[in-house]
């Protein structure tokens, strides 16, 4: 293990900082609980009322991540759906006009004004 913190590698010190930081809260977390002792809480009530707090923000956490890892997903199935959607289809002037026309000459568009017949 390096002793030069400056040359440490990025894992090494997120590490480092993950510890520090898991090590905080739970210092804040055992203070709260000696806090709610003081105010004369049962031991077994405090520290429930800590770990309903911990299963909210759980919630919370994978909540907020799943509606997140859901628009990933559309956002990168989207464009896989839109080019099946209109695979072999082009644009340019066919039987009923200039348009959208697949392989088989149907026009998939429709024409914009309502004189225009198909």
């Amino acid at each position: 293990m390096t002793t030069d913190t400056h040359n440490a590698r990025w894992p090494v010190r997120l590490g480092r900082r993950t510890g520090r930081v898991w090590g905080a809260y739970l210092r804040g977390e055992h203070q709260v609980a000696r806090w709610l002792l003081a105010r004369g809480w049962s031991s077994a009530l405090a520290w429930g009322l800590l770990w309903s707090v911990k299963l909210v923000l759980l919630a919370a956490l994978f909540y907020v991540a799943f509606w997140l890892a859901l628009a990933l997903a559309l956002f990168l199935i989207a464009p896989y759906v839109g080019h099946a959607l209109y695979a072999g289809t082009q644009w340019r002037y066919g039987p009923y006009g200039f348009g959208l026309y697949n392989d088989l000459d149907q026009r998939l568009d429709r024409p914009t004004f309502p004189e225009d017949e198909w």
